[in-house]
């Protein structure tokens, strides 16, 4: 996790999301691989953009970005939802908050993005009615 100067919010670095996808994959199988250098790259500043282009926006609407950007992006051969659900739940337990929804309710959410059937302001309000603050 890196902090950034937008907001002061901890977001997820190359590392962390290789990890991730590595942990998704060993877990649930998968085809292992990383489609694309600058689609990595996409996804990992997609909320770091919408941090910096809307200054005082909420952890959910950053959350969503995040897993936006992996599921937009699509950087991997496979897992790109497993990784998004994962970015999410980290990113928002990195800068202190939880998120109170079933697995289930969480992959039904991202796939209705994946398939475009929701924007990403939707899951931001989505997210927005799922989340709390972390009892670290």
């Amino acid at each position: 996790m890196k902090t950034d100067a937008a907001g002061g919010w901890r977001f997820l670095d190359r590392a962390i999301a290789l990890a991730i996808h590595e942990e998704a994959l060993a877990a649930h199988g998968g085809a292992v691989g990383l489609i694309s250098e600058d689609a990595l790259t996409a996804a990992l500043r997609r909320p770091l953009d919408v941090a910096r282009a809307n200054p005082g926006c909420d952890a959910a609407r950053l959350a969503a970005a995040c897993a936006g950007g992996f599921i937009r992006s699509h950087p991997f051969v496979q897992g790109k939802k497993r990784v998004a659900l994962v970015a999410l739940e980290l990113f928002l337990a990195d800068n202190g908050y939880a998120l109170a929804a079933s697995d289930e309710e969480c992959f039904l959410v991202l796939a209705q993005f994946a398939h475009r059937e929701i924007d990403e302001e939707a899951l931001a309000a989505w997210v927005r009615a799922h989340i709390l603050p972390s009892r670290r």
